[in-house]
């Protein structure tokens, strides 16, 4: 009798594992990359000759601050402000520096590890789709968060005199989420499949045994 596969078919497994581990890959990059940036050249304003055009800038530029003050606040208010208050020109929030891009790095962390072990230890390959469970679990909130940076962060700009919005982290974590997500749905169907043909054999030797 042929022995039973203990995970799906090698290159299945294998695509699964790349892509995965790309997937990782992107999320754990977008630790050190920006997440979010601001500009904002008060210099410029003041030297708008037009009074009116002066004063509907730096009018914008007020209430666009005051509009998104709790947002400032709450997501590094200590890299912002000194941009608000003219004594830098740019700031950037690096994944470093935010929850989401933490949050990232660190399940990216996990989802290597959970990818690796079954690939080193074969006892563990039947038990693979679990691996594929918690991969699941770990990629939908950086799925969550990064869209919630991507949709959900400032990015009204005034001009050339004052621009913020999210850069590159955001679009690493989703990109990365996603798919790390889709390998793991598809490791998970093809891991259950030959799990439950791994314990059918397994009962069927103990009958005849």
């Amino acid at each position: 009798m042929p022995a039973t596969r203990t995970e799906a078919s090698p290159l299945i497994t294998l695509l699964v594992r790349i892509v995965l581990l790309s997937g990782a890959g992107l999320c754990f990059a977008s630790f050190f990359v920006p997440w979010w940036g601001i500009d904002y050249d008060p210099r410029g304003v003041g030297e708008i000759k037009d009074v009116n055009e002066k004063k509907r800038v730096t009018d914008e530029v007020n209430n666009t601050i005051k509009d998104n003050a709790e947002w400032y606040r709450d997501h590094g208010s200590s890299h912002i402000q000194p941009v608000i208050d003219g004594r830098k020109r740019s700031a950037s929030l690096f994944g470093w520096s935010v929850p989401s891009g933490i949050i990232a790095f660190i399940f990216a962390i996990v989802i290597v590890a959970l990818v690796l072990a079954p690939w080193f230890v074969p006892l563990l390959r039947l038990w693979a789709w679990i691996g594929y469970v918690i991969a699941i679990g770990l990629m939908l909130p950086v799925l969550i968060l990064s869209m919630a940076w991507l949709f959900g962060s400032p990015g009204e700009n005034v001009g050339g005199y004052f621009a913020q919005g999210v850069i590159a982290g955001p679009f690493l974590g989703l990109v990365g989420a996603l798919a790390a997500l889709a390998a793991a749905i598809v490791g998970l169907i093809f891991g259950l499949m030959a799990f439950v043909a791994a314990m059918k054999s397994g009962s069927a030797s103990k009958r005849r045994g």
